[in-house]
């Protein structure tokens, strides 16, 4: 079996956008799923014909079929337009011909003309069977949009690419069907008189992006372009006994999808590189400098190459007949975040009058940072607040039920040991749609984010064949007792729907995670039933910096190795935080200010006071003041760029557990006036969950014609829940500890029992359309229903 070895060299340099690592990979998968799958014949150089006992005149004939390819159309088309041209009874032909070709001179550059005719000729059938070539596709492909196929490798002359998009030797429109088809080449082919025409009639096209472009855009879908991004490069380096990809400096194709709402789908030809034997030109050698030096000049790769000869000799120009099979047809997604919802109790008490209170005046707006503290009535639970924020997601946005396939609720806010909120929130999906996947995700404040990497996953995973989305939904009540950090309390609920073709992407294979056995935040079961939790306060804090610490390096360390960018703070628009406070936020954003000063990548403006801190652990410095004070002062200038704007909700409903990290995202929506500033711009996000469970990863905006609608909705979203904080009542702090022991005589309350607030009045205190809980029966069933 061949030996599969490939190296992928810089395939990603800085761009408008990244193209998504995971494209490569399902390049790579493919092959080498494939090669383990074929018989070991289609990888020796027995003749199609020996093998499917062809007689010998046969051959012959499948030999002079490559005669055109060998010694080149564009020579041949030369030879017969330098004929018309010397002989002049020819003459008013060639006046025929050059009135012609001037008004249709831009034809190959306006998507060309491609004939069901020439693509069917019997000349590329018998070039299919000279090669037993196979076309194979891996999946269905909705004719609802356009795509860009990307062909690997070249090899010599690209066989198997020409085969499968330039003619119909391998069944394409059969395979593809709804699909219209383009193959992209070099710009000099359509300067050769006549040559031109036939390429023009195969539907070939030039490889500049305006005739790309052009063609993705002659219709709004049903559009198919197929390159060969490698190009001359990858063609020096077609050897049988290796597949290098050569992706340096060639990802235009991967922007000029992202700009065109195109999907890219990887294709394979196995096979190609033993179609010749090229002399050796390992890197760095002779033969290779001078092959480099005459490519750079000409744009042509000069590669010295031995076939086979026409009399079956082993020697000579013709391609070795070898099995060439080509796999397409996995699409790569924009899998991440097309909608999303937000929900906040209408009831809050002022940080400023709540520290004046509790006798801790300024430690909680000035120590900690925040402002307000959305709290809920006893009539408002985790099941609630979920079902409020799911429902508004499913009406605003119109999201049919019966669309949705994944859905799971990220909470720490237990209201039972056994049933999940998930299966409460089916309750909106009124019977009608069952066969949704998902349940509750667990682990103090992480369990948002994983109940969101699930929803990608799935997405990923299904999508493709069940056509249907997902929603992460996260919701928690944060409330501690009297005597413990009871102003870090808040209350809320997010819901995201996840699907392809997203404006907010999750980039792939940048999850950096970090998991440790801490007990430094616990509710244990036991007792009396509580909402409070334990905590241990100093050692929270320090087990939150030092998952930031280890994420942050591993996030660096994956896009190194897997898409070969060495990132910095600098590369994002904003960083967003899991932020119980926002004092916490600041000294988390400074640790990573200072990690990169340390690593070269940033200068600040107090860098000798940071000396002194260089070679210190990382750990000895999670409580050291100097240390927070002097990172403080240099970062603030970045801190006011990518943080602070983008605190708004967290500063003013408090720490919401599992939704706080997104809720800097609405604020980010909120602001943004001038919509393509974000276009392809970075943004960092920070996870955490005490006990503990932590990630790092990143997102970026996909906005293009396809995204447009749906960014707009998640904007007007987000600039009506700012709004929307200030439609909030405001209570003083003697009615909100009174609030809060009516919640906990609810909690310990065995049996059946009715909420204080229900019986109050319920609309005074809620949102119109909020969900709220209007009894428990003997049984422990909770009872909903919603304002109207």
């Amino acid at each position: 079996m061949i030996k599969f070895q490939i190296a992928l060299r810089s395939i990603m340099q800085k761009t408008d956008k990244p193209p998504d690592h995971r494209y490569f990979t399902r390049v790579l998968t493919h092959a080498k799923d494939k090669i383990d799958k074929l018989d070991h014949r289609y990888f020796t150089c027995v003749p199609a014909y020996r093998k499917n006992n062809f007689v010998r005149g046969e051959t012959r004939l499948y030999n002079l079929t490559f005669l055109p390819i060998i010694l080149g159309m564009p020579v041949i088309a030369t030879i017969i337009f330098l004929y018309i041209l010397l002989n002049p009874l020819l003459w008013g032909i060639l006046l025929l011909y050059s009135i012609w070709y001037y008004y249709d001179k831009d034809t190959p550059w306006r998507g060309s003309r491609a004939s069901k005719f020439v693509r069917n000729l019997r000349l590329w059938k018998y070039c299919g069977e000279y090669f037993d070539a196979e076309l194979v596709k891996t999946t269905d492909l909705p004719v609802n949009r356009n795509y860009i196929f990307a062909c690997h490798p070249h090899g010599a002359i690209g066989i198997g690419t020409i085969l499968s998009f330039g003619t119909e030797a391998t069944g394409l429109a059969k395979a593809f069907s709804g699909l219209k088809f383009r193959l992209v080449t070099l710009p000099v082919n359509f300067y050769f008189p006549i040559h031109r025409e036939i390429f023009a009639f195969m539907g070939v096209i030039p490889s500049d992006a305006a005739s790309i472009e052009y063609t993705l855009n002659i219709a709004p879908h049903g559009r198919a372009v197929a390159i060969v991004p490698g190009g001359a490069e990858e063609a020096m380096d077609s050897h049988s006994h290796n597949y290098d990809l050569t992706l340096k400096e060639r990802k235009g194709f991967v922007k000029l999808a992202i700009r065109n709402g195109a999907s890219l789908v990887p294709v394979y030809n196995f096979g190609e590189n033993k179609t010749y034997h090229q002399l050796p030109n390992e890197r760095g050698s002779f033969v290779r400098k001078v092959q480099t030096i005459i490519k750079r000049a000409t744009g042509i790769s000069p590669i010295v190459v031995c076939g086979a000869g026409f009399f079956n000799n082993h020697f000579g120009l013709i391609p070795r007949s070898v099995k060439i099979t080509t796999v397409g047809g996995m699409t790569v997604e924009n899998v991440g975040i097309k909608a999303i919802q937000i929900y906040f109790p209408k009831n809050y008490v002022s940080q400023d009058e709540l520290e004046k209170y509790d006798g801790n005046e300024g430690k909680y707006t000035k120590g900690l940072g925040q402002d307000e503290m959305s709290f809920c009535y006893d009539n408002e639970d985790v099941n609630s607040i979920a079902l409020t924020v799911t429902a508004n997601l499913l009406k605003t946005y119109d999201i049919r039920p019966d669309s949705i396939g994944y859905l799971s609720v990220g909470t720490e806010t237990l209201v039972d040991k056994s049933k999940s909120v998930k299966s409460q929130l089916m309750m909106l999906f009124d019977g009608s749609n069952t066969d949704i996947e998902g349940i509750d995700m667990k682990n103090a404040c992480f369990g948002g984010t994983q109940a969101l990497f699930g929803a990608i996953d799935w997405i990923k995973a299904n999508h493709k064949t069940d056509q249907r989305f997902a929603i992460a939904v996260m919701a928690d009540i944060a409330v501690y007792s009297s005597d413990g950090p009871r102003c870090t309390g808040g209350a809320g609920a997010i819901a995201l729907l996840v699907g392809p073709d997203a404006p907010i992407v999750i980039e792939d294979g940048l999850r950096a995670c970090f998991m440790r056995n801490s007990w430094d935040f616990y509710k244990p079961i036991g007792g009396i039933a509580s909402e409070y939790p334990i905590v241990e306060g100093e050692e929270s804090l320090n087990c939150y910096l030092s998952a930031l610490d280890a994420c942050y390096s591993v996030y660096k360390q994956k896009t190194n190795k897997i898409i070969k960018e060495n990132r910095s703070l600098t590369d994002f628009h904003s960083v967003l935080f899991h932020c119980p406070f926002y004092k916490l936020v600041q000294k988390a954003f400074a640790r990573l200010v200072f990690t990169d000063y340390v690593a070269g990548q940033i200068n600040l403006p107090n860098e000798e006071k940071l000396e002194q801190f260089k070679d210190k652990d990382p750990s000895s410095t999670y409580s050291d003041r100097e240390f927070a004070s002097e990172t403080r002062i240099a970062s603030l200038h970045l801190l006011q760029e990518k943080v602070e704007p983008n605190m708004t909700l967290n500063r003013r409903i408090g720490n919401m557990y599992t939704p706080s990290l997104y809720a800097q995202l609405f604020t980010l929506l909120s602001r943004t006036d001038d919509v393509q500033s974000l276009n392809n711009q970075r943004v960092l996000l920070f996870s955490y969950g005490s006990g503990l469970a932590s990630a790092m990863f990143s997102i970026f905006f996909n906005l293009n014609t396809k995204t447009q609608s749906d960014f707009e909705k998640m904007r007007s979203i987000s600039k009506n829940a700012i709004n929307r904080l200030d439609e909030r009542e405001k209570h003083s702090p003697e009615l909100y500890n009174e609030i809060m022991m009516t919640r906990q005589k609810l909690v310990e309350r065995k049996g059946a029992g009715v909420p204080t607030a229900s019986l109050n009045g319920i609309s005074q205190h809620l949102f119109p359309g909020t969900y709220y809980l209007t009894k428990i029966d003997d049984k422990s069933r909770r009872s909903y229903d919603q304002v109207q």
